[in-house]
């Protein structure tokens, strides 16, 4: 065979398998365009709100209490709250654990047991709109109160009388029992004067007697502002009865009243009792209060002020002592004939 004839095979076998390739890449890239590369779809999800701690039964859910979290919505219980503002001020009926979903079932309105602290008391006492401060007093505030009497004073005298039975029930006295130590001479009993420890005193209201007042609680939280038959809140004030307007024969207003309904003011909400949170032994002496003769002031703290100041009470001698009462001064009657 000729040698160029052996180069024109050689070179036919060459485009031949060139051609091959050619048609193997083109199938394999079409196979490629024809199968669709796979993705992930992602599950959805949706906002729920989970405790951030444990919550104990009969807690007043507060807004460090609860927490928004994302959860795949297969996970998201039925009924559970998607934001705090729906459950800010209500109470959980039973136990709550760290994050558990916070279901709307299982919340309750709040009583007063649910906003009492542990070993705290609730205790009403009434007031009137100059201790109520105009009825501008809320829930949750805290207070003071301030109580004034006034005190009759009287020495105890040297003696122990002693009563002797005698029948049928007739009491006769000791009458050395009664006697005072003789002129010059000292008892053998130091017996104090009025005002001093030991000595007797009474407290009137007929304004016979010395004054004195004295802060006697402090920091005192407010759980409920009672005003009529409704408790008063921040949003909203218990409007007092309304006293029937002057009208017209057709039930109009007459043109004097419309004119007085346009200017007057928006009344406050007159307050009758104050709702306190306070431990066994105060809820004593609020009752005390009520029930003896005297007065009560209350005194309205800021709201971060918890301090329990020492004071010292207030009489006629501490405004003249501390505070420069003028006392009045001896007047001098002129001697000598004119």
């Amino acid at each position: 065979m000729r040698r160029g004839g052996r180069l024109f095979i050689i070179l036919g076998v060459g485009l031949a398998l060139v051609a091959a390739l050619l048609v193997v890449f083109s199938l394999t890239k079409n196979d490629n365009k024809k199968t669709p590369v796979a993705t992930s779809t992602p599950n959805p999800t949706v906002a729920v709100l989970q405790a951030a701690h444990d919550i104990p039964a009969n807690t007043v859910i507060r807004e460090e209490d609860v927490k928004v979290v994302k959860v795949d919505k297969n996970a998201a219980a039925n009924g559970a709250a998607t934001s705090a503002s729906q459950v800010i001020g209500l109470a959980t009926n039973g136990d709550v654990v760290s994050g558990q979903q916070i279901l709307m079932a299982n919340l309750v309105s709040p009583g007063l047991t649910n906003l009492l602290t542990n070993g705290k008391r609730a205790v009403a006492l009434p007031v009137d709109r100059l201790s109520a401060l105009g009825g501008l007093i809320r829930s949750d505030d805290y207070i003071d109160i301030i109580y004034s009497a006034r005190l009759n004073l009287s020495e105890v005298l040297p003696t122990s009388p002693i009563a002797t039975e005698l029948p049928p029930q007739q009491f006769s006295m000791d009458q050395k029992a009664l006697e005072l130590p003789a002129p010059g001479q000292s008892g053998s009993v130091a017996y104090p004067i009025p005002g001093q420890p030991g000595s007797v005193f009474t407290v009137t209201d007929d304004g016979n007697g010395s004054p004195v007042t004295k802060v006697l609680m402090q920091d005192i939280r407010v759980l409920r502002v009672i005003a009529g038959n409704e408790a008063v809140n921040d949003s909203a004030f218990a409007s007092p009865t309304p006293t029937p307007a002057p009208a017209n024969a057709d039930g109009t207003a007459t043109a004097d009243q419309q004119s007085k309904d346009a200017n007057a003011p928006t009344p406050l909400p007159s307050t009758d009792m104050l709702v306190l949170e306070v431990d066994p032994q105060q809820s004593e002496l609020i009752k005390f209060l009520e029930d003896n003769q005297g007065k009560y002031q209350v005194v309205l703290r800021a709201p971060n002020d918890h301090a329990t100041p020492t004071t010292t009470g207030m009489t006629y001698d501490q405004l003249m002592s501390q505070y420069g009462l003028p006392a009045p001064k001896p007047v001098e009657v002129p001697s000598g004939g004119q």
